[in-house]
């Protein structure tokens, strides 16, 4: 057997023979680090630690030099539950490591499997519940006090699910009619009545009315960035950019300049079909809506999405402040998308419930022990009342059973790969040379972009971020440049356009002419003057 179709099979079992079970952060990193054989390929590093104390890591794929040629830039866990995008993630990158296509000449590959590690890690502990925040001790109601009343396991199962309190003059819920495990809010336009109070599983731990309003962590990732930042909000945090894995994800971004593209395995959806990405400000002169000149770009790539992966349901979902998507365009000025990669077909029976839809799914799927038996218990916060335990279990409407991501992965790995292939590209269309004079030249080139993207968003021509194309022209110590500048340069050149340079030359011999950004990579183009 040779090495590769044996490190294929290693994966393979790495990703598939797991008894369903993602992997922890010690075997991701241990995953990560199995990659190190091809050291010329992959450098897999920690850019930084969470409040709690977990790695970020980030995964550098492509041949030759890796930070000079275009990048794209893919996350996965935005949200802290969705453990499914970090493994789609995590085998995307593998399976594109063990392939090694010809695009890793071409462009390099950033993966983050996991920007959220301290909320996923609620995965694994001894008591499980879906968590988006990160580690950090945070003073959610304001009194003074940090994490003291979060959830309780009142049922001892190990896992914080549902908690429905029978009361019909306050109750908002009622049980929904075609499951019986499921709660819905009664639509009182459709005549429904509500009977139950719901809330997560717990008690007033401090003693002050009020049920799991201080739960334990305090800063959602995809809710810390600064374009939109949701001031205020449930897990925004004190300011943008607080946390310290955002800091250095966005810092990382910024350093390298050669990423053209970013894309999120997140909770946003821009894919499936062309979302402007729109956000309301009271200051109408900020941005906040897809250029009209980068529409068509975003939209071949949604054509793109649709032939080679496909989700259960196309439901655009659009940012919500705070967000890597709406950031990576309006502020770091690159071509940002996003998916959920797997989702469920939604309002099976147009109540709009998504645990409804998951459940129906998972049965058509021949899933079982997806639900906790509603069971009664006595609360000491609700004497007299009837309150029940019970409901979906955590962190299975974002999870399926792991061997369900192979096929989920190799379509997006497919994707990734021809959404890699349209990336901005410079050649020299042609150079012409006619003499003046025994020693003068006049020198004139043409550069186009044959690649699918243009060299830069719209957004970045005003913003003077992102790196312009450049043009030099490089002589030796017996010529003279005497007419024309020494350096062009150009803000956004388009899919299929030129553009134009002239030197007038003094002297024979080599000269050279080498144009590119950081985005675009570099082509060079020797010439003789004789």
């Amino acid at each position: 057997m040779n090495l590769f179709h044996f490190l294929s099979l290693a994966f393979m079992a790495t990703t598939l023979d797991i008894s369903a079970q993602y992997s922890n952060s010690t075997q991701l990193a241990a995953r990560i680090k199995a990659l190190s054989y091809f050291e010329s390929t992959v450098n897999g590093t920690s850019i930084g630690k969470t409040a709690g104390g977990k790695e970020i890591f980030v995964v550098t794929v492509g041949n030759l030099e890796k930070d000079n040629k275009p990048g794209i830039a893919v996350f996965g866990n935005l949200q802290g539950s969705s453990l499914a995008s970090t493994e789609i993630t995590m085998q995307m990158m593998e399976k594109l490591v063990v392939q090694n296509p010809s695009i890793l000449n071409e462009v390099t590959f950033y993966f983050f499997p996991d920007v959220s590690p301290d909320a996923s890690g609620q995965y694994f502990a001894s008591l499980k519940y879906e968590r988006k925040e990160n580690a950090r001790p945070y003073d959610d109601d304001r009194d003074g006090k940090t994490d003291e009343d979060g959830y309780d396991d009142l049922n001892n199962d190990g896992m914080f699910t549902w908690m429905r309190i029978k009361d019909p003059e306050k109750g908002e819920y009622m049980i929904h009619p075609d499951n019986p495990a499921v709660m819905i809010k009664a639509d009182i336009t459709k005549n429904q009545k509500g009977e139950y109070i719901v809330m997560c599983e717990g008690i007033d731990n401090d003693k002050d009315d009020k049920i799991n309003e201080d739960l334990p962590g305090g800063v959602t990732f995809n809710k810390n960035f600064s374009f939109n930042y949701p001031y205020f909000s449930q897990g925004a945090g004190e300011n943008s950019i607080s946390e310290e894995e955002v800091r250095v994800v966005a810092k990382f971004l910024f350093d390298h300049w050669n990423i053209f593209a970013v894309l999120c395995i997140g909770p946003e959806n821009n894919l499936s079909g062309f979302s402007d990405l729109k956000q309301e400000f009271p200051d109408k002169k900020i941005q906040s809506v897809v250029s009209e000149t980068d529409k068509p770009y975003f939209e071949s790539v949604v054509d793109l999405y649709n032939k080679t992966a496909r989700l259960n349901d196309t439901v655009k979902v659009v940012p919500s402040g705070g967000d890597l998507l709406s950031w990576a365009y309006f502020h770091y000025n690159r071509f940002a998308f996003s998916t959920p990669a797997w989702n469920v077909p939604r309002n099976k029976n147009k109540m709009g419930s998504a645990e409804f839809d998951y459940l129906t799914w998972a049965s058509d799927h021949g899933l079982e022990n997806q639900t906790v038996p509603w069971q009664r218990i006595d609360h000491p916060d609700f004497p007299g009342k009837v309150v029940e335990i019970g409901g979906i279990k955590p962190f299975l409407i974002c999870n399926p059973p792991l061997p369900m991501l192979d096929t989920i992965a190799n379509q997006h790995l497919d994707f990734l790969i021809a959404l890699a292939s349209m990336h901005p590209a410079l050649t020299f269309n042609d150079v012409k040379i006619t003499k003046r004079s025994d020693d003068v030249y006049l020198v004139e080139a043409e550069l186009t972009n044959a690649g699918k993207f243009p060299t830069m968003p719209a957004l970045a021509v005003e913003s003077k971020w992102v790196k312009k194309v450049r043009l030099d022209i490089l002589t030796s110590g017996t010529q003279k440049v005497m007419g024309g500048r020494k350096v062009f340069l150009w803000d956004r050149i388009v899919p299929g356009e030129t553009v134009k340079a002239a030197w007038l030359l003094n002297g024979k011999g080599t000269i050279s002419l080498k144009a590119g950004s950081p985005q675009t990579g570099f082509v060079n183009r020797e010439i003789e003057l004789n």
